[in-house]
């Protein structure tokens, strides 16, 4: 039991659950301040948080793959919401393709097959213009065939490098339980740093057209908020020098940047303001996931060239 922690991956779970409290109590005892919307959205948001951190701790605590296996069914669902929002009406075969091109991309990871890997990747393309020209008759088959490829390679291929770390260092389970922990706490942090720091001192508008609502000083808050917190856990989590760990953090901030940009970029071409609403107070997978999206491929190829 708990055979993938380690005392200071422990201290470093506390520590996130110590935090959840504070978050939950200030919710509570600042609601009456709050009109009756914002209060019911904080707590819809804070319950959500405790149930995805659960389920987090609990997939790193036991198995690897467990941890592929969740991170596969968070994908399956990401893919689902993807088809919903960009109205990608199909019949069942290219979307039974897209779903066993996604199962493939975490099953490969756990077989530590990096090249089989991207190569599913590179042939992801071709495979659903194949299946999307035989399958369905359309005259639309490249555009029809290109909504699907984004998903599957954004749910499949860039997601599933957050699954990958995992097997970065697969002589030493504890090691690579704490990179993970790494990269997701340093790209939900920095997430919520961004808010907050936006929320707080916010007025200089990033980039309008795609996200009217980002503001210069959230994403400068959230990227030195996330180095330091980066330098200060690394001991704890990764086998990073100080400036390694240093670098490591601003890689994961600006990529988590990055990833929220991009799905900014598509909800406003699709004109959604949520991928969906599955999660309480968050909106959709994707929206919640979609920082993660980027920082995993930024991190996970920094620690390899290491």
């Amino acid at each position: 039991m708990f055979q993938m922690l380690t005392i200071e991956i422990g201290y470093v779970m506390a520590g996130i659950v110590v935090t959840l409290l504070a978050g939950s109590v200030a919710i509570v005892l600042l609601r009456p301040k709050f009109s009756a919307e914002t209060g019911v959205k904080h707590l819809a948001c804070m319950r959500t948080w405790w149930i995805l951190v659960f389920l987090f701790f609990l997939a790193i605590s036991f198995s690897k793959y467990i941890y592929i296996a969740l991170f596969c069914a968070l994908a399956l669902l990401a893919f689902s919401e993807f088809c919903h929002f960009s109205r990608a009406r199909f019949n069942n075969y290219p979307i039974i393709c897209c779903f066993i091109l996604i199962c493939t991309h975490y099953f490969v990871i756990s077989q530590y097959s990096y090249y089989y890997f991207w190569g599913i990747a590179a042939a992801t393309p071709f495979v659903i213009v194949l299946v999307v020209k035989y399958t369905t008759g359309s005259s639309k088959v490249l555009r029809l065939s290109f909504k699907l490829a984004v998903g599957v390679l954004i749910c499949g291929f860039m997601l599933g490098h957050a699954a990958v770390v995992i097997n970065l260092l697969p002589a030493d389970s504890y090691a690579s339980a704490g990179a993970v922990l790494y990269l997701v706490l340093l790209t939900e942090l920095n997430d919520v740093c961004q808010y907050v720091w936006g929320k707080a001192l916010g007025k200089h508008k990033v980039v309008r057209v795609l996200s009217p609502n980002k503001t210069l000083e959230g994403y400068v808050g959230g990227v030195i908020s996330t180095a330091a917190v980066g330098v200060v856990i690394y001991p704890m989590l990764v086998p990073f020098s100080f400036y390694q760990s240093f670098v490591a953090s601003l890689i994961i901030a600006v990529g988590g940047c990055g990833g929220d940009l991009l799905m900014s970029s598509l909800k406003r071409y699709f004109d959604v303001k949520d991928t969906s609403s599955i999660l309480p107070g968050h909106g959709g997978i994707l929206d919640r996931l979609d920082s993660l999206c980027v920082s995993s491929p930024f991190f996970f190829y920094y620690f390899l060239s290491l």
